[in-house]
């Protein structure tokens, strides 16, 4: 195992991670987060309605969309396109606070293609998971679990993920601009074309 020491100049492992990151001034990541930390926590059935309804999106011509990212007084929010679901409804769950309590019943959870855009939801236990194709920008994971998550092409810009585990995970084309990865663990991660500019990777496990 190794583990990063010290600012990065350049790794194999982690693409781009020499070179700065975007301005970050045009969206307020900290507040965001904070306000979601303050929002009562989604019971496991109110989580467990999202899924169903999700499930019925993607069944009915949901999948296979793609994200437009926009900043509005200084939110981000994501546009979804390319995609047309007769029923259900798509799962977003910006600024919304989740908790492992929240996940009781959502064991194996799978929500491709889902918006949590400033998600609070440190300490969540997600391996497993299927969120392939997702935004979780600005969004808080410290110490998440994601083991063998499927999390291809996820973005996951300017995100708290500190001490996360991703070990085993499908980490394919996801992008980690700006994030905070100081202590996460990338052992046996896939990351085939991922993006780490910005990053700050102090103490990541490869």
């Amino acid at each position: 195992m190794q583990t990063l020491s010290t600012s990065l100049a350049s790794h194999p492992r982690f693409p781009l991670s020499h070179i700065q990151g975007a301005t970050t001034d045009s969206v307020a990541t900290e507040q965001l987060q904070q306000r979601a930390a303050r929002q009562v926590a989604l019971t496991a059935e109110q989580l467990q309605a999202h899924i169903e309804a999700h499930h019925c999106f993607l069944g009915s011509g949901g999948a296979g969309g793609r994200w437009q990212i926009v900043v509005v007084k200084q939110v981000s929010v994501g546009i979804y396109l390319g995609a047309s679901a007769r029923a259900g409804a798509q799962a977003i769950l910006d600024g919304q606070h989740l908790t492992p309590e929240s996940l009781a019943d959502a064991d194996g959870l799978q929500l491709p293609f889902m918006s949590g855009c400033a998600l609070y939801a440190p300490d969540v236990e997600l391996q497993g998971c299927d969120m392939s194709y997702s935004l979780l920008i600005d969004a808080h994971l410290r110490a998440a679990d994601f083991e063998r998550a499927e999390l291809a092409h996820t973005d996951f810009s300017r995100a708290d993920l500190r001490e996360v585990s991703f070990v085993g995970a499908n980490l394919r084309y996801c992008d980690f601009e700006n994030c905070d990865l100081r202590g996460a663990d990338f052992r046996g991660a896939l990351l085939e074309g991922s993006r780490f500019p910005g990053a700050q990777l102090v103490g990541a496990k490869q």
